[in-house]
């Protein structure tokens, strides 16, 4: 891919626990490697948001009033896959937000 170019993502594949953004049938990019490399951006309603999880797999409480669509949050470089939720991003030292949720996702919940 061409530095600055733009491209459509219908999902997130984990590799080795890193996220990389499927834009076609054989293609994937390191999410490491685009704009979004240190971040994720929630991909929900902007009036709302989503749940976030601690590493047990709990739900942490009020967390989808923080977790709004359309904000920003930084997080590790590597994803952490929680039991019954699956990979998710960590966005606190005990606050994960599932990979669904983010945008490039393809989630249209």
């Amino acid at each position: 891919m061409t530095s600055g170019t733009d491209w459509k993502s219908d999902g997130i594949r984990v590799i080795g626990g890193k996220p990389y953004y499927h834009i076609g049938v054989d293609t994937l990019i390191p999410q490491s490697s685009t704009t979004f490399s240190k971040v994720v951006v929630v991909n929900y309603r902007s009036d709302y948001g989503v749940n976030a999880y601690d590493s047990n797999g709990n739900y942490v409480d009020r967390s989808n009033k923080i977790f709004k669509g359309g904000t920003s949050w930084q997080i590790t470089p590597d994803l952490v896959n929680i039991s019954k939720i699956g990979w998710c991003y960590k966005v606190a030292s005990n606050e994960y937000i599932p990979i669904k949720y983010a945008q490039g996702s393809g989630y249209k919940g």
